[in-house]
């Protein structure tokens, strides 16, 4: 199973709900890191892209070792 990094604007939701949203979608969270607003889950490429749309405060989510975010 494939690994996702997933960043969160802390301004719109907080990371933990973002957290909670995703186990609801059967996603596992595997990493938690509070400093940069980001979580690390496991599931299918299809399932983890389909969340952008459906949880609001998701910035990016890409495979895990990827970044696109310079800002």
């Amino acid at each position: 199973m494939a690994r996702w990094t997933i960043a969160v604007d802390p301004s719109i939701q907080k990371l933990a709900e973002v957290e909670e949203d995703l186990k609801k979608a059967n996603l596992k969270v595997e990493e938690v890191y509070d400093f940069i607003n980001t979580l690390v889950v496991s599931g299918s490429k299809k399932k983890v892209l389909l969340q952008k749309d459906k949880i609001k405060g998701i910035i990016t989510i890409e495979p895990e070792g990827e970044s696109t975010i310079l800002e």
